[in-house]
Order: C-alpha cells, then structure tokens, then sequence
C-alpha cells in the first residue's frame, strides 16, 4: 500500500513484481537446498521456519528450498550424494558413515545440551543413574541413536545393558507415554524434540543427561564438501538467519509460536485458543532452553564444540559401533562462525518486539 501511494501505475506494477519475486525466493544472488532428518515439520527446525518469516533469508538475499526424509542418515546420504546443499540433523550419520564413504561437514551447531538423554515421570523414585539397574527403559527402537548413549550413561554406573537393566522399544509420542503411564517401562531415552513435544501435552518429567557428553550439542548443519567450497557466502547468510532466527524466539516467543503453527499446522492443539497457546509455548520453551545463549558482540555463537566432538566419536568407539575414528578435520569446520557472528543483534530485538502476528 505504501508503494502505491508514491508511485505511479507502471512504476508500481514494476516493483510489485520484484518485491512478489524477492518474497517467493526468485532471483536472489545465493541459494542452498536443506535437507531436514526428518519426515515433517518439527520444532526442532524452528530457527529455519523463523529465518524464512522474519525476513532474515530475503535480507541475506538467499533462497533455500527445504526437504524432509525418513531420518538423518538419509539426509546425510543426499547431502554427501550432492542432491542437497546441507543437512540439518545431528552428528551420528557424519560419524558412522565415514567409513561407508559419505562426506560433509558440520559447521553450525546451536543446541547446547546432548540431544538424547533419560526420563522418568517426576514423581518416580529413581533419583539417579544407579537407581536404573533393573530396571527397563524404552527407546523409540532398538537402532536408535539413543541407545549407545544410553549405554554410555548406565556404564558410569557399572550397569550393562541386558545384565542390569533392558532396554525396550516402545515408539514415540502417545506410545511412549502410554508405556511409562503402564509401567511397562521405568525410563525412556528420547530426543530433544520429542521432549518438547511431551511439555507441550504438559507431561512432568525429570531428566538425566549424560555425567560426561551431556553438554556437547550434537544437533546442527552440515554440508557438503562441495557446498563448503562453491558456497561459502551462502553458509555465511544461513549463519547469520538462523543467529538472528534465535535471538527473534527469545525475544518474542509467542510470536514464534504462531510461524511454527504457520509451517505446522498440526503441532496446534485444537479447542480453546488461549490453552493452544499455553500449551504451545511450553513446546517452545523447552526447545528454545536448549539452545546456546548469544551474547551481544559474541564471535563465536555456532561454533561447533571439537573437544566434545572428539569425545563423542570416542562414544561410539567404545560402544562397539566404530572401529576407528575419523579425523575430526574431516567432518567439523568452524570457518563460517566469525561470519556467521556479523549482525545487528540489536535490530533484530527491535523487530521481534514490533513483529505483529
């Protein structure tokens, strides 16, 4: 409307047509396809729904094109394969097909804590780790990536899996509430978003991290070899819209509450609006409780932790499932984190304050 009212008809029609191509994604100097581990819209992909949005990406000038698939070994085969710029899923596929061949790198990371660990409903007795053995603890399926991690938490106790406690499977969701309500589990060891997701139903859980790894953030993006050489500034944009996409939630979560609604429509509770929005923001709360804290001037926000890395890598050695470590070179990259760090922090609080709905 304002532009109407300052120019004239052609002119208008012109620029009309612009604004229409830079909103829809057309002609913009830089692109990247994400390839997302999972099969829907989640709100672990919040930042990406909010870079979009907000406008980060338009003010980036960069169009990235979104995809979904069965799970993160399978986006990482497609983003090693080139089919896909980047992968948004955690470290595992990076670290267990190395040896298969597949090739990428994380260069992005902004979740802080493990993204798998245990719970137990908070008025169970377990108190502890050691309170675990003999006891069953249920996992989504037995080739989770939770599983090795649950291993390595129960052996800083001296249990082993089959000998002191079992290990079950027992889905997702409503499957796995239904089998902690039933006791036919005493634990689960889910992921972050699926936490999430049961805050939002209002389940009160209590939470057991890993003693050693439960502050490596193994959640981020990844890209190709390819990707990383012909795409650099493209990286550096993504950098920068998911930095801000993180600072707008904080800023004003109820207003990204409803661009994940927007995305995905079925993460709304139907009945009475205002419950929906409690029970929305409980989602996103814990989501966004996980995610690192940026710091106005901070250079390093995104930074992928090497150490713990390395620590992670060893995880998987001494459960059994690699028989060598890759060279960490090999799979992580922080060249993109001092670009990724050059924004108006500032600006983009001002527009998550005034973001009308």
């Amino acid at each position: 409307m304002t532009i109407v009212k300052k120019c004239g008809i052609a002119v208008c029609a012109a620029l009309l047509l612009l604004c229409s191509g830079v909103e829809n994604g057309y002609a913009r100097s830089k692109s990247l396809v994400l390839q997302v581990g999972s099969q829907v819209p989640s709100v672990s992909t919040l930042l990406i729904y909010i870079a979009e949005k907000a406008g980060f990406l338009a003010t980036e000038d960069l169009d990235f094109d979104v995809r979904y698939t069965a799970n993160a070994p399978t986006a990482m085969q497609l983003v090693a394969a080139g089919n896909a710029d980047v992968g948004v899923l955690t470290a595992e596929p990076l670290i267990l097909g190395y040896d298969k061949g597949l090739r990428g790198k994380m260069f992005f990371a902004q979740q802080k804590p493990l993204n798998y660990y245990i719970a137990v409903p908070d008025a169970s007795p377990i108190r502890s780790l050691a309170d675990l053995k003999g006891k069953v603890i249920g996992v989504s399926n037995l080739g989770s990536a939770a599983v090795p991690v649950v291993g390595s938490m129960m052996k800083t106790v001296g249990a082993a899996q089959g000998k002191d406690y079992t290990l079950a499977p027992v889905g997702v969701l409503d499957q796995a509430v239904a089998a902690l309500k039933s006791d036919r589990v005493a634990a689960i060891a889910l992921w972050e978003s699926q936490y999430a997701a049961l805050a939002r139903i209002g389940l009160p859980l209590r939470y057991f991290h890993h003693p050693t790894l439960g502050d490596f953030g193994n959640n981020g993006f990844a890209a190709s070899e390819a990707t990383i050489k012909n795409k650099p500034d493209a990286l550096c944009a993504l950098g920068r819209s998911l930095t801000k996409a993180l600072i707008f939630v904080r800023e004003n979560p109820v207003a990204a509450l409803k661009i994940y609604w927007s995305v995905n429509p079925a993460a709304r509770d139907s009945g009475d609006p205002a419950a929906a929005e409690v029970s929305g923001l409980r989602e996103i709360n814990y989501i966004v409780k996980g995610y690192r804290t940026y710091t106005d001037g901070q250079k390093d926000f995104g930074q992928v932790d090497r150490d713990g890395f390395q620590r992670y890598m060893q995880l998987y050695k001494d459960e059994g499932l690699l028989n060598k470590i890759p060279p960490i070179d090999d799979l992580v990259t922080n060249q993109f984190v001092e670009c990724s760090n050059k924004i108006d922090a500032e600006a983009v609080r001002k527009l998550a304050h005034e973001w009308k709905s």
